[in-house]
């Protein structure tokens, strides 16, 4: 999975488990500390920015190491967050809310060519409509995460949590 790079894949979908598997090394540096994740958010934001202004292909954004790097460190600014600010539960109807409407108005917001279509949109070259998506999802998980029991407290949660991490990769790998 991690050498050569630009090996072809048995499972084509397996290159995220790539980017995962550095992500997971790198995140024992990464999240030391909320300033030093907060460094790694607006790093990865401005080689988003980088990476779009140079007109980079939305599938090479998506699928680099560069372009990975902003949703693996909003999930680790969430952990922190969660840490500091804890959200009610108006939040899960606002960020539900804002996540609905986002992909409602992702077409007009982010400036999609009209010849592209449904999920096409999100494969436009100038397409950031993928970024907004995941802050607002992350928002939402952030919401709903503050609203949950505790989980060694509530069996039936922690069962239902475990089998879904058990199918998770593969669902994840047959959804091609």
């Amino acid at each position: 999975l991690l050498w050569p790079w630009d090996t072809q894949l048995a499972i084509s979908q397996a290159w995220s488990l790539r980017i995962e598997l550095v992500f997971y090394v790198l995140m024992v540096f990464l999240t030391k500390s909320f300033r030093v994740v907060f460094a790694w958010i607006a790093g990865s934001i401005g080689l988003v920015w980088l990476m779009a202004l140079s007109s980079t292909p939305f599938l090479e954004r998506y699928t680099s190491l560069t372009g990975s790097s902003f949703a693996f460190s909003i999930g680790a600014g969430v952990y922190f967050m969660r840490r500091y600010f804890r959200l009610s539960t108006v939040h899960i109807y606002a960020a539900s809310a804002a996540f609905i409407a986002h992909l409602i108005l992702a077409p007009y917001l982010w400036g999609f060519d009209r010849h592209y279509s449904g999920f096409a949109d999100f494969f436009a070259r100038e397409t950031l409509g993928l970024y907004g998506s995941t802050v607002l999802g992350a928002y939402l998980l952030w919401a709903i995460l503050d609203q949950l029991p505790k989980h060694s407290e509530h069996r039936t949660i922690k069962s239902v949590d475990r089998y879904l991490g058990k199918i998770a990769y593969a669902v994840f790998l047959c959804h091609w």
